[in-house]
């Protein structure tokens, strides 16, 4: 289990599936969290480019919500890519930008 807490204060308690350090690779579930979610699957590989001089990082989820949650399941989708994909990225770029000038 891993606890995460967003930048707006939501907690979120993951579950590691699946991991690989060979395929660089995990797989996780949101275990529990105040999202209306009824299932939830996400993944995250890296991909190395250009012979491990550059790496592009995939990042896919798989969810479906409660049906008597009445939350656009499309809004609920845009809200997770930008509130919380594209951030975890820009941070994770952060991170290993200053590692690289190291």
């Amino acid at each position: 289990m891993r606890a995460i807490h967003l930048r707006n204060g939501m907690a979120l308690e993951e579950r590691l599936i699946d991991r690989s350090d060979e395929a660089m690779r995990y797989v996780y579930t949101v275990h529990q969290s105040p999202l209306p979610l009824a299932y939830h699957r996400s993944g995250v590989a890296l991909l190395a480019l250009d012979g491990g001089r550059r790496t592009r990082a995939v990042w896919q989820a798989d969810f479906a919500l409660h049906p008597d949650a009445g939350v656009d399941q499309a809004a609920f989708a845009e809200g997770i890519a930008q509130g919380v994909m594209e951030v975890g990225f820009l941070g994770i770029s952060r991170v290993a930008t200053a590692a690289s000038k190291d």
